[in-house]
């Protein structure tokens, strides 16, 4: 996903946060994950990847980041994700 540095602009002394350009979120993979975890039940990576059509290595950062969020888990060294109940009322927000 990228690294984000904070940076300072000179002479209006305020703070902004720049994101490589590399880096763009993609919303809807993150929904396509959540939603297929959405049952509970543990999911390999392999059948998410098989499921969302994408290789594992352009959604491993987003399972990384629900993990730090605390919305999935992971089991047996990371090849196996839940998602937790912080998770669940995520994906029940209303949608604008």
């Amino acid at each position: 996903m990228g690294e984000y540095t904070k940076t300072e602009s000179i002479g209006k002394g305020s703070l902004s946060w720049n994101r490589p350009k590399e880096s763009r979120l993609n919303w809807n993979l993150f929904d396509q994950v959540l939603e297929l975890l959405k049952d509970s039940q543990w999911h390999s990576l392999n059948e998410i990847e098989e499921k969302i059509s994408l290789p594992k290595e352009e959604f491993a950062p987003v399972l990384k980041l629900f993990v730090e969020l605390g919305f999935i888990s992971r089991m047996d060294e990371g090849s196996k994700v839940r998602i937790k109940p912080l998770g669940v009322e995520f994906l029940e927000l209303p949608h604008e």
